[in-house]
């Protein structure tokens, strides 16, 4: 009796020692597979625009978002006194978690940004997110506003460029970033460049979205951490430009800023875990001429500041 207990007993010890390798086996692949995965996004980045897309949203994702802004339509520029007021800094530029977002978004000064960085499950859940700031871009009249609730429609604007950049502090290698433009109020499933009126430079194939939730256009190279994305808007013709690093880009063919009928803001998005650092304008820039040229965004004069300095 007592061999009949030692033989169950090995038994026993038997299936939980072939469990335990098993499931060892099967983390070691997973972790073998994601480290491929990891490697290879790395290695995209060395590369220049990727001939076709990598990270695309679902068709059912792109239904909604038709449906989202159809009920929601884009808001118009109004620059009535309180919001010139708070456009007198650059410092009032404020990214906002959106509503039942808290879980997913954690802000630090209103610039310092991070989606998705709780291991949370999202099962079910969309897993794209994007967010806009509180001001839109500082399309300014060139005579203020005649009475303090006017919101006529601006004239030209005082500046030539508005600028602004995003550091890529910290992100997943498989995480899609995406840096650009939004009119507001914005579905936050969709990331910048998929939906009318966007446009974003996006992180895993250097391919850049003009209200386009295809294929997108070959841009510039991939990016990802420690990278400066920079985004311009031309107010002489209101044409779209990015920087990478202090360099700048082609100007975006498709893309027209609706100005100034439509509120434009600056948006970013991502698909996984990415922590955003976003300088309205409160630091120098990357990219030299925006700061030679006071291009952040404010509506006083900012200091001439130099990267060199």
């Amino acid at each position: 009796m007592a061999g009949f207990y030692v033989a169950g007993a090995l038994a026993v010890v038997m299936m939980f020692y072939t469990c335990f390798k098993c499931s060892a086996n099967n983390a070691q692949r997973e972790d073998s597979s994601k480290k491929r995965a990891d490697q290879a996004a790395v290695a995209a980045t060395e590369a220049g625009s990727l001939a076709v897309p990598i990270h695309n949203a679902s068709s059912e994702a792109a239904a909604r978002a038709l449906d989202y802004v159809r009920n929601n339509p884009p808001r118009p520029l109004a620059l009535d006194a309180q919001i010139l007021k708070r456009m007198a800094s650059p410092a009032n530029w404020s990214f906002v978690v959106p509503p039942d977002h808290d879980a997913f978004v954690s802000i630090e000064d209103g610039t310092r940004v991070t989606l998705f960085g709780q291991p949370i499950s999202r099962a079910g859940l969309d897993t794209d997110l994007a967010i806009v700031p509180n001001l839109p871009l500082p399309l300014i009249a060139t005579e203020p506003p005649a009475t303090a609730d006017a919101t006529a429609t601006p004239g030209p604007t005082t500046r030539a460029i508005l600028y602004f950049e995003v550091t890529v502090v910290n992100m997943d290698p498989q995480t899609t970033v995406a840096v650009g433009l939004t009119t507001a109020p914005w579905p936050t499933f969709r990331l910048p460049g998929w939906n009318a009126w966007s446009v974003g430079y996006h992180s895993d194939d250097g391919r850049c979205y003009s209200s386009d939730d295809g294929q997108g256009v070959e841009y510039s190279k991939p990016y990802r951490i420690d990278d400066v994305i920079g985004v311009g808007v031309n107010t002489g013709d209101w044409s779209v430009f990015f920087t990478r690093n202090g360099v700048k880009l082609a100007t975006v063919s498709s893309a027209r800023v609706p100005a100034p009928r439509l509120a434009v803001h600056p948006a970013i998005g991502a698909n996984g875990r990415a922590s955003l650092e976003v300088n309205f304008g409160t630091w120098p820039f990357k990219w030299e001429p925006a700061n030679e040229g006071q291009f952040g965004l404010a509506l006083d004069v900012l200091l001439r500041y130099s990267v060199n300095a």
